[in-house]
């Protein structure tokens, strides 16, 4: 009984720990519009192919409401009201959380996420860190995909042109970033069989940098 409290008390420390690294700098999803065009069916012939395009707005709340659903689903367990989307550009985990500590790896079922691409950057070595900025343009890749609550299948994806900032105090050594990106990719709607998303995406948040001298870029790329 002692080595199996032992173990449970192990596992049940590895996932705080876990839950704890992927929230060290967290950039929350704060803003996300767009649309999807997409094709109902395709079909063999001109007959048995839907003519006409759907097309469909999409905003964060939907989005939510997607990745909510898909993860009760797949988890067994409600996903908090407050829970929101968010992302750590050092670990790459894309994952739910809330202020409660609610924390969700997004990976699993592949819900959501989101994925630096490249990197070209531009910033002042003199300054950076304990304080300075950096302002990079960046290839950034964002989708959602799920099940709604009506039971269809979704996806949206945005794959473009970016930009991230980042901007430290000298006092704290701490400061904020943004990555933030538009474009066009796959799109699916109401389960329909081919499409288009298109729109844009913007993250958020404040840390402290992990890459010493070196701003976010140089880290990246090494």
């Amino acid at each position: 009984m002692k080595l199996k409290t032992l173990l449970c008390s192990l596992v049940t420390a590895l996932v705080a720990l876990a839950a704890t690294d992927a929230s060290a700098f967290p950039l929350y999803l704060n803003s996300l519009t767009g649309t999807l065009t997409t094709t109902a069916q395709y079909g063999s012939t001109a007959d048995t192919t839907s003519n006409r395009v759907t097309i469909a707005t999409v905003t964060l709340k939907q989005a939510m409401s997607v990745i909510s659903n898909t993860v009760t689903t797949a988890s067994g367990t409600n996903v908090p009201a407050d829970a929101k989307v968010a992302y750590n550009p050092y670990t790459g985990i894309t994952y739910l959380t809330n202020s409660s500590g609610y924390f969700y790896d997004l990976s699993t079922p592949g819900t959501a996420k989101a994925q630096l691409e490249d990197i070209a950057t531009s910033f002042h070595k003199t300054t950076l860190p304990p304080g300075g900025t950096e302002t990079d343009t960046i290839v950034l890749w964002f989708r959602v995909s799920g099940t709604g609550t009506d039971g269809k299948a979704y996806y949206f994806s945005i794959y473009g042109k970016g930009r991230l900032t980042f901007s430290i105090a000298n006092s704290t050594g701490r400061g904020p970033m943004t990555i933030s990106g538009n474009g066009a990719d796959y799109g699916r709607y109401k389960s329909s069989d081919d499409g288009v998303g298109n729109g844009t995406v913007s993250f958020s948040g404040s840390g402290t940098p992990e890459w010493g001298n070196n701003p976010f870029s140089v880290w990246w790329e090494d």
